[in-house]
């Protein structure tokens, strides 16, 4: 018999420092780290005037180097800091002209304090390759560390100053020629004028179908050609309802360069499925066919992009925009088989963008910043129709991809789903600027700011800095903040990082501010301000929550993420009833051990009083109408404002707004018990004939009443910091919370009747909820999955 070898066991050297817990796999890596616990400051920084005083050397070099950025001296010029840096990456910077960009100089015209020169000329920095494969790895706890420390505080890996530099990486920017960004998108008229280039590849086939594209669809989906909805004026409506109401929120494809004639079938296709989708939303109505139609393509549409002989690593953008089309609709909007699909499959859709050079890099290449002159290429006024149309695909694949970074943080956070990508993956820049992405033009006399690379824009928000991006680039930074939020979560971190638990909550606080500071300051008039979440000019026929009147929230993700902050998503829904999650039925056990931690939430407070009022405070923004007074305040409009699931625009807000109206039922009925005792399983009169004692609207109105008279204030969408906790404190005096009945009903006679497979088994959960609000004994909701 064969000897068989032990496996070698892997070598650690501990940290012997009292409370931490840090190891390593080599003893210089640990006499290292040992010198950040030294009290000896040996190294000073040498800068005129600096008297700060370091333990480590590299600490001090990296210090030095940003006094030399602020002050415009290009450190790969001064040998003091070259020994280091020509060992690593080199930083590229867009520069004036051909000659500085050949010699990596930073303009002469930047500010002292490190910002970017806000007048150049048009330029786009492009890679062409993999700008992520010469990257050090860098891992999660270095990039909180970078995020939420200071730099000359807190010792960071070095290799988080690659998230610091805003020009490098994908789609930089810069505007010269005195070009102004309007206030206002251009008028047909003033297109001529306001063209940025003459060689801009303008389209006028956005929603344009003739009988060769329709030949085309059919050829990619023959059983297409069967369905009544086929039709050349319908399909161009369903890719007019595409523009108006999926483009306007979520701007990741170049509408004035757009062709139906050069787009590929399949992403054709998959507009038409999103923009029949969304069909009822404009017209306020109920109609089966567009659903049914966009149904009879979203089943087969996900086989026919992976038979495709394009679907293959690095992926061309037109199949990854149709992929993130296609799971927003299944997960939002279609059957529980096809949610479930969409689930499954995310994995393949985020290994894509691994291997694109947005988030990983093309496998096949490999891309030197030192030697490569070519990557940087400018583009003006006489810029030629190829060149522009190498920045939009590239800017296009870019805003896919920070997309489905917002689709992966809504889906963990509505539906429990598992991120697959963390923040320190996102290694892109912002949108652009959202007048040259939706309109092609520009006008005179003005500047513009390159945009911030994405985690940077996190930072500086983190840090309570403003931050200028478009409604678009908005989403995504609260995205951002809401991921790293989550991320704080990971259990990872627990054996990394020493003084954990005492650790985590300071962060978390940290970024709770910073979420308030992005919906007060980021997002001018809050989460109920149309322009903080739509980008299109509002015209009259635009969806009614488009509207300016609407005074509805449209960032419901702000509300809803301080509801997990201590529970999982599905802890509540077992709570309510649900028998069981993912196809796996729930024990005994399993719901006892759910309801022992709903309970200790709700006896604790704290954090459990901060989610009750949000989630009343999103309910009166919902359902409560408000019309803006002439001071720009706004007041309550004793109307009822009628909200419909299956005609909100919103893809998302639906669900979030079912999540949450079970959030506030499980604390209220712990708390204070139904609200009566008229019925229970054995009773004759069936629980719709129970009358609730409130309304809807009666009973918003009379908790807000009742959370202003108590603090003396205004419980609106600017509420946060010591306000919030005002009103939170004040959540256990508010009489007969518990009389839900008539609010649960008003949104279960709408959810029943919806499309989406998951609301309908939602308005069934609200539905034994309401039982249980009348007396009913009977805990699971065996029918929520039929």
């Amino acid at each position: 018999m064969s000897e068989v070898s032990a496996k070698p066991v892997a070598v650690r050297f501990y940290c012997d420092f009292a409370g931490c817990a840090r190891s390593f796999t080599r003893q210089d890596h640990l006499n290292r780290h040992k010198k950040n616990h030294s009290a000896e400051l040996e190294h000073k920084c040498d800068w005129p005037g600096c008297n700060k005083f370091f333990t480590r050397s590299d600490v001090r070099e990296k210090h030095y180097k940003r006094h030399e950025v602020k002050s415009g001296i290009d450190p790969s010029h001064n040998q003091r800091a070259h020994r280091k840096t020509q060992k690593r990456h080199q930083i590229r910077f867009i520069s004036v002209d051909a000659n500085s960009i050949a010699e990596g100089k930073r303009p002469a015209s930047d500010a002292p304090d490190g910002s970017a020169s806000k007048r150049r000329n048009l330029e786009v920095t492009q890679f062409n390759s993999t700008p992520i494969l010469n990257e050090p790895v860098v891992s999660s706890e270095d990039l909180l560390q970078w995020l939420l420390q200071d730099f000359d505080s807190l010792p960071v890996s070095q290799d988080m100053d690659a998230f610091a530099d805003v020009s490098r990486f994908q789609s930089s920017i810069s505007v010269g020629d005195q070009l102004e960004v309007p206030c206002e998108p251009p008028q047909e008229q003033d297109l001529d004028f306001l063209q940025i280039s003459s060689q801009f590849p303008y389209s006028t086939d956005q929603t344009t179908i003739n009988s060769t594209i329709m030949e085309d669809l059919a050829e990619a989906l023959p059983s297409i050609k069967y369905q009544e909805e086929f039709r050349q004026e319908r399909l161009e409506y369903y890719l007019e309802m595409y523009w108006t109401c999926f483009h306007s929120q979520f701007p990741v494809l170049n509408k004035p360069s757009f062709s139906t004639f050069e787009a590929h079938p399949i992403l054709l296709l998959s507009m038409i499925v999103v923009g029949a989708s969304m069909s009822n939303s404009y017209q306020k109505a109920h109609l089966a066919k567009p659903l049914l139609f966009a149904d009879s393509i979203a089943v087969p549409l996900r086989w026919l992009i992976y038979k495709n002989k394009e679907f293959k690593p690095p992926p061309k953008s037109w199949i990854v925009q149709s992929l993130t089309m296609l799971e927003l609709y299944e997960i939002s909007s279609s059957s529980r088989d096809l949610h479930e699909r969409a689930n499954l499959h995310h994995g393949l859709t985020i290994q894509m963008l691994r291997r694109s050079p947005m988030f990983g890099g093309d496998p096949w290449m490999k891309y030197n910043y030192a030697t490569d002159n070519q990557s940087v290429i400018t583009v003006n006024r006489s810029s030629d129709t190829a060149t522009w149309k190498k920045w939009i695909e590239q800017e296009s694949m870019k805003r896919t991809s920070l997309f489905a970074f917002y689709l992966e943080t809504v889906h963990a956070i509505v539906f429990g789903h598992e991120m697959m990508l963390a923040l320190h993956d996102v290694k892109l820049s912002l949108p652009c600027d959202e007048n040259l992405w939706q309109y092609g033009s520009w006008g005179f006399n003005t500047e513009y700011e390159i945009p911030l690379k994405f985690l940077g824009a996190i930072k500086k928000v983190i840090h309570r800095q403003v931050v200028v991006a478009g409604a678009f680039g908005k989403q995504m930074i609260l995205s951002g903040l809401l991921s790293l939020f989550f991320q704080l979560e990971e259990k990872d971190f627990e054996l990394s990082i020493s003084d954990w638990n005492s650790r985590k909550e300071k962060w978390k606080g940290t970024i709770i501010l910073a979420i308030n500071f992005w919906n007060s300051d980021i997002c001018p008039g809050g989460c109920c301000n149309i322009r903080n979440s739509v980008c299109s000019e509002l015209l009259p026929l635009s969806p009614q929550s488009f509207q300016k009147e609407d005074f509805t929230c449209k960032s419901p993700l702000r509300h809803l993420y301080a509801s997990y902050t201590d529970l999982k998503h599905y802890d509540f829904m077992v709570y309510a009833g649900a028998p069981g999650r993912m196809n796996v039925k729930f024990s005994g056990k399993d719901t006892e051990a759910v309801n022992d931690r709903v309970q200790s939430w709700c006896e604790k407070g704290g954090n459990a009083l901060v989610t009750v009022i949000q989630i009343y405070l999103f309910l009166c923004e919902m359902m409560l109408g408000t019309v803006p007074e002439s001071n720009g305040t706004n007041e309550i409009d004793p109307e009822e404002v009628p909200y419909d699931p299956s005609t909100d625009c919103f893809p998302y807000r639906k669900h979030m707004l079912t999540h949450m109206l079970i959030i506030l039922w499980c604390y209220n009925f712990y708390i204070s018990g139904p609200e009566s005792h008229a019925y229970s399983t054995d009773s004759p009169i069936d629980a719709s004939e129970v009358p609730e004692k409130e309304s809807a609207h009666a009973y918003l109105k009379r908790i807000k009443e009742e959370l202003q008279n108590l603090t003396g204030l205004k419980l609106d969408s600017t509420i946060s910091g010591q306000s919030a906790r005002l009103f939170a404190d004040s959540v256990p005096l508010v009489t007969h919370k518990h009389h839900m009945v008539g609010l649960l009903r008003a949104f279960k006679e709408k959810y029943e009747h919806d499309h989406s497979e998951i609301a309908r088994e939602h308005s069934r959960l609200l539905d034994n909820c309401i039982k249980r609000s009348l007396g009913s004994q009977r805990v699971s909701c065996d029918y929520m999955f039929e």
